[in-house]
């Protein structure tokens, strides 16, 4: 009884509050770091002490929205509006002029809507790269410093295995845009300009085959990425359940008085880890997010002025209908590439700040 009454005694006077760092959990430096540079300007250089105030972020995503469609709404009505009049003179021609115009009016009018949609089709490519690369080396730093805390949760195979397929896929979707998709979108739009001047139904094949190619190539990355992600966590987190329980168990039947306090000491350690984890997924989704307006702002509101100009060419010129709508085509396909990355990060940050540990 002595014995039991000095133990008790001892435990109550040695143990003391254990509390976990969380700056030393991650390097949130290099997060911060890794923001470019005109995020940080739109959202007055962020911190992730910050991303608790998750409302105030996205109360300055939206102002960044706005700021961006203002200014990138005149322009692209503008070419909308140049498009369709040039459309309508090109009509009006082929109606009243003489039997041998038309085609020369045909080539004029295809000329003059490419120089105004796609002259500079090269700056907006730009965009949408340039936007992959900022998405890709955002989650350089950002996935490893989500893979270690999720580590000192106590999921260290899931949180491996998440890591690696984020890391691999993104790097297989960063190569086949750059070396695949984007020059497809650079050759389609070059025939879908030569399919409205010359037609045929070769041309016209090709098109729909180069759309086609670079939609699914997109569609079936993005899938593969979800389900070897969903399957790979799956597999890797049962394992890290049982493991966890194990070492809980072993170490209370092995410490039975200490153990306790040991377990205890280990759960403050991974309730800081998983504070620090969520703060930092929710920073990443927000960064994403703000990395992605500028080309989703620019690309798809040129995108819908020239689906609605080919919309009202089509009552009065087909030929040149068909040409605006398969260059808005194009800036679709843009969009959707840059929607498939930034779709690709969202996944891996939700996938990863879900509950963990046991």
């Amino acid at each position: 009884m002595k014995k039991m009454i000095l133990i008790i005694i001892s435990a109550i006077l040695l143990t003391g509050t254990c509390y976990a760092d969380n700056d030393e959990i991650i390097d949130t430096t290099d997060i911060e770091n890794a923001v470019p540079e005109y995020v940080d300007d739109a959202l007055d250089n962020p911190s992730l002490d910050e991303a608790v105030d998750a409302d105030g972020f996205i109360c300055k995503l939206i102002s960044f929205l706005k700021a961006k469609m203002q200014d990138t709404y005149k322009p692209a009505l503008r070419r909308g509006v140049l498009v369709l009049i040039i459309a309508l003179i090109c009509s009006s021609i082929e109606v009243f002029s003489a039997d041998s115009s038309p085609l020369y009016m045909k080539l004029c009018g295809c000329a003059a809507i490419s120089i105004v949609c796609i002259g500079d089709m090269g700056s907006y490519i730009s965009i949408g790269a340039e936007t992959l690369k900022d998405i890709s080396d955002f989650s350089n730093a950002l996935l490893p410093a989500l893979c270690t805390a999720g580590i000192i949760c106590g999921t260290p195979a899931a949180a491996a295995a998440k890591y690696a397929a984020s890391a691999l896929f993104m790097n297989i979707f960063i190569e086949s845009a750059e070396n695949i998709i984007l020059p497809m979108i650079y050759a389609y739009t070059a025939l879908v300009v030569a399919n409205s001047a010359f037609g045929g139904k070769v041309l016209d094949g090709m098109c729909n085959l180069f759309k086609w190619l670079c939609t699914s190539l997109m569609v079936v990355l993005t899938l593969a990425f979800t389900a070897y992600l969903s399957i790979s966590s799956a597999v890797a987190s049962g394992g890290d359940a049982v493991a966890s329980k194990a070492a809980k168990t072993a170490i209370s039947m092995v410490l039975p008085v200490i153990g306790g306090i040991i377990s205890d000491a280990a759960s403050t350690v991974v309730a800081g880890a998983e504070t620090i984890l969520n703060i930092a997924g929710v920073f990443g989704l927000i960064i994403v997010a703000a990395i992605c307006i500028t080309p989703f702002a620019v690309l798809a509101i040129n995108y819908l002025v020239l689906k609605a100009a080919s919309a009202l060419s089509e009552a009065f010129n087909s030929g040149a209908a068909s040409l605006i709508s398969g260059i808005g085509n194009s800036f679709g396909m843009i969009l959707a590439m840059v929607g498939s990355a930034g779709i690709m990060m969202f996944v891996s940050i939700i996938s990863c700040i879900k509950a963990v540990g046991v």
